[in-house]
């Protein structure tokens, strides 16, 4: 008999790619490569790919903010913040997120916006939600556009506003988001927009 249609018999090449994608990732962090660490680190978090390892992935992760690396200030302040893949700490990642925002990361802004719509941070209003999300929209992020488009089409966080709202839904569909195709799309069907 024939192992060929035997699965336990046939190797995992799955694993042994992971395992080697890994492999290259580890070397290429420890050589001082600030986009592997970030990648290295987020993986490592979400146990995406990878085994996950909180203490790990956090080191990965800090590692690429002390060279100077932006986007992994963003990765660890939403994680932090919303505690996926990692001990929540509110605070460190709120003050994480704000200087990645400042520095014109738009990710950031928009997780900032999301984190006060949502009430994760209670001090803080919601016109600066709006602020932040209207900067990362005219930062070119479509995620900001959708949502921006949404919830003043629903008044949703914010007072009711059909201009913007479909100006930001325009935007997001033309530039390809699917997401505003469909809220711009039924909303068409039903009659709720121009």
């Amino acid at each position: 008999m024939s192992d060929q249609g035997n699965m336990s018999a046939q190797p995992n090449l799955g694993n042994q790619v992971t395992s080697k994608g890994e492999k290259l990732l580890r070397q290429s962090a420890e050589m001082g490569n600030v986009k592997a660490m970030h990648n290295l680190g987020w993986r490592l978090l979400d146990g995406a790919g990878l085994a996950h390892n909180e203490q790990e992935g956090e080191m990965w992760l800090k590692k690429a903010i002390s060279l100077n690396y932006d986007p992994a200030l963003s990765a660890l302040g939403w994680r932090l913040l919303d505690g996926k893949g990692i001990t929540q700490n509110i605070p460190e990642g709120e003050r994480l997120l704000r200087e990645a925002a400042g520095k014109g990361n738009t990710y950031a802004m928009c997780s900032l916006g999301w984190a006060i719509l949502k009430g994760t941070l209670p001090n803080s209003d919601l016109s600066e939600a709006e602020s932040l999300l209207t900067r990362a929209a005219e930062g070119g992020n479509l995620d900001a556009m959708d949502s921006l488009g949404w919830r003043y089409l629903d008044a949703s966080g914010f007072a009711y506003n059909q201009e913007l709202g479909e100006y930001w839904l325009k935007k997001a569909s033309e530039a390809g988001s699917a997401e505003s195709m469909y809220q711009l799309g039924w909303r068409l069907v039903e009659g709720f927009t121009l």
